[in-house]
C-alpha cells in the first residue's frame, strides 16, 4: 500500500524532492515528508495509506485518530495531503487530541521509550495509599477495603475529570489523594 501511495502522489505531480527526501509541499504548514533520503517510509506515508484503505476498502464513514496533542501538525499534514490527492472524504478524518500524563517518579509517559504505567497499577497504588492513610487516621473504620477502593478509584477518576482533556497533566499522588481542596477524597468526604 505504501508504494501505491508514492506512485499516486507522483502521478498527481504532488511529490517533490527536498534535500534527497520525497515530500509534499503544503501552503500553510511545513512540507509532509513521504520518503526519507534512504527510501524509508514514515508515519505520514503509513497514515495516508491507512486512510485510503479504510475509506476505499473498508467503506469507513469517518476516521477518528485519538492521539496526543503533540501529533497535531502530523495529522494536519496527513489530512491536507489526502485533500490535495483529491479524496472527497479527506474532511472526514479528524484528530481527537488529548494531553499527556507526566508522573513525578516516571516522567512523561511514552510507549516508545517504555515509560508507561498501566491504569490498573495506578488504581492499585491509589487504593494502597488510601489504606495506609486510613490506618493512620481511622484504624477502626469498618469495611476498610471497600472504602479504600471507593476513595482510591474515585480519587483517580476525579483527578482525570478535573483536568482538561487536551492539556498535559502533572500527576501528583499527594494532590490526587489529598483530603483538602479540589480532590476526589475531599468531594467524597464532603
Amino acid at each position: 500500500r505504501l508504494a501505491a501511495v508514492v506512485s499516486e502522489l507522483e502521478d498527481k505531480k504532488l511529490l517533490q524532492e527536498s534535500d534527497g527526501a520525497q515530500v509534499v509541499f503544503l501552503d500553510d504548514m511545513p512540507p509532509c515528508l513521504i520518503k526519507k533520503q534512504d527510501g524509508a517510509s514514515l508515519y505520514a506515508t503509513r497514515d495516508i495509506a491507512s486512510a485510503i484503505y479504510r475509506f476505499t476498502e473498508l467503506k469507513a464513514d469517518l476516521n477518528l485518530y485519538v492521539v496526543g496533542v503533540d501529533q497535531t501538525l502530523h495529522f494536519k499534514q496527513v489530512f491536507k495531503v489526502l485533500d490535495k490527492m483529491g479524496y472527497a472524504w479527506a474532511n472526514k478524518n479528524h484528530h481527537i487530541t488529548f494531553g499527556m500524563y507526566k508522573f513525578k517518579d516516571l516522567g512523561r509517559m511514552s510507549t516508545r521509550k517504555g515509560n508507561v504505567i498501566f491504569l490498573e497499577d495506578v488504581l492499585f497504588r491509589a487504593i494502597e495509599n488510601v489504606k495506609k492513610r486510613m490506618e493512620e487516621k481511622n484504624p477502626d473504620l469498618p469495611n476498610k477495603d471497600k472504602v479504600a477502593e471507593q476513595v482510591g478509584v474515585g480519587a483517580v477518576i476525579f483527578n482525570d475529570l478535573l483536568n482538561d482533556r487536551v492539556k498535559n497533566v502533572d500527576f501528583d499522588w499527594d494532590k490526587v489523594l489529598s483530603f483538602d481542596g479540589d480532590s476526589g477524597p475531599y468531594v467524597q468526604y464532603t
